[in-house]
This record gives structure tokens, C-alpha cells and sequence, in this order.
């Protein structure tokens, strides 16, 4: 599955950007970003007739590697009994002021 971020799918828009005064991104909470990402990945993945206990294996980017032990906690209570194999990597930015990204490989149940 392609890397799923942070938004709305109703909508598209971030969920919980903080804003300066002029209304520009200025920060966010890793562990909403982190919740609404996997959400978003099991929504794709309910939707194909699989879950998030089929998926093998996950690339997660960070834009903030010091975010990796908030967003490890939400991780961890999605993937409490048994975790696919992981990769995280740090990267310099994302598209659409994305501050977390996942991608996964899954199975579909036949």
C-alpha cells in the first residue's frame, strides 16, 4: 500500500496543524499524526478485505527523528502482540506538510 499520512480522508486536511498568527503551519502533535496515520492505513486496508494484523512488513518516515519514541507509544498499541517488520527513517520534509508517513506490505486473506 503507498504511504498514507496524517488527513482527513473526508476532507484531505491535516488533522491538528497548530498555526502562527498568519495562519502557517507551526507545529503539530506526533502522537494525533501518528493515530490518524495508522487509522488511515486500516481504513485501506478494511477496505481490500484485509486488516492491520496481515500487514507484514512498514516503512515509517519521520520529518523529526526525536518524535520516534511518542510515535513508538501509538505504534505500539496497534501492534501490541505481534509487529510487523519496520523500517523508520528520518527524512527532510514530506509532501503536504505531512510530519509522519507509513507504508505498508500486507496480505489479503483469499
Amino acid at each position: 500500500m503507498s504511504g498514507q499520512g496524517a488527513r482527513d480522508p473526508k476532507t484531505g486536511k491535516l488533522i491538528s496543524p497548530t498555526t502562527d498568527a498568519q495562519g502557517n503551519f507551526a507545529g503539530y502533535d506526533i502522537r494525533q499524526h501518528t493515530r490518524a496515520t495508522i487509522e488511515n492505513l486500516k481504513a485501506v486496508l478494511e477496505s481490500a478485505g484485509s486488516s492491520l494484523a496481515n500487514i507484514v512488513d512498514v516503512t515509517v518516515l519521520l520529518v523529526n527523528i526525536a518524535d520516534f519514541d511518542l510515535f513508538n507509544e501509538v505504534y505500539s498499541e496497534y501492534f501490541a502482540q505481534t509487529a510487523p517488520a519496520r523500517t523508520t527513517l528520518a527524512v527532510r520534509s514530506l509532501p503536504m506538510q505531512n510530519v509522519i508517513e507509513i507504508k505498508a506490505v500486507a496480505q489479503i486473506p483469499s
